[in-house]
């Protein structure tokens, strides 16, 4: 409406600007109203051929519904796909930790069954050294024991009570000298 009163004035100024004029032929004032009341009645009925029905607004806001409905299926489908993405994107950070953490842990396995391995063939060498050492010993203290068993029969007198009871448990000896290996060795443990 406010609109429609502007055209009036406008109208009304041109119609009084016009009719003041003497330069203007008589009718020509006249011919201008009429023209100016067409056009005023045209722009009426275009502004009311313009108004929407009931049925176009109905219409046009279902189209603005369904539009709105589709935005939001398709922000839906993105926000999944966001969230599948990212679901994914942390499954592969668990993956790839669990990678990490496994091949830490086969690499400690292995650090670890080195060290015992090494352990162990420290362990068989020094019990083989002590092996040889004790039959180092072993045959160091026989040598001994035969040198001494050799001293002792050189000086045994083959007459003498204790040579004459030597003489008999040397019999059940392969040898003189591994019987007084024996005696001389039982003697040292008493």
């Amino acid at each position: 409406m406010n609109s429609e009163q502007n055209l009036d004035n406008l109208l009304n100024e041109l119609k009084s600007t016009y009719k003041d004029s003497d330069s203007l032929p008589p009718n020509y004032s006249s011919e201008i109203g009429n023209l100016l009341d067409e056009v005023k009645s045209e722009l009426k009925t275009n502004k009311k051929s313009k108004e929407p029905n009931r049925n176009q607004i109905t219409q046009a806001q279902s189209q603005v519904d369904e539009s709105l409905d589709l935005i939001k299926q398709q922000y839906q489908q993105k926000q999944n796909l966001s969230s599948a993405k990212i679901k994914n994107t942390k499954i592969i950070q668990n993956n790839s930790q669990l990678n990490e953490s496994f091949e830490s842990i086969k690499a400690q396995y292995k650090n670890k069954q080195t060290h015992q391995q090494a352990q162990e063939q420290l362990n068989y060498n020094r019990n083989k050294q002590e092996i040889i050492i004790q039959e180092q010993q072993k045959q160091l203290q026989h040598k001994q024991l035969v040198q001494q068993a050799e001293q002792w029969l050189k000086n045994l007198d083959p007459n003498s009570d204790e040579g004459m009871w030597f003489n008999e448990l040397a019999e059940s000896y392969p040898s003189r000298l591994e019987a007084a290996i024996s005696y001389l060795s039982t003697l040292k443990s008493i």
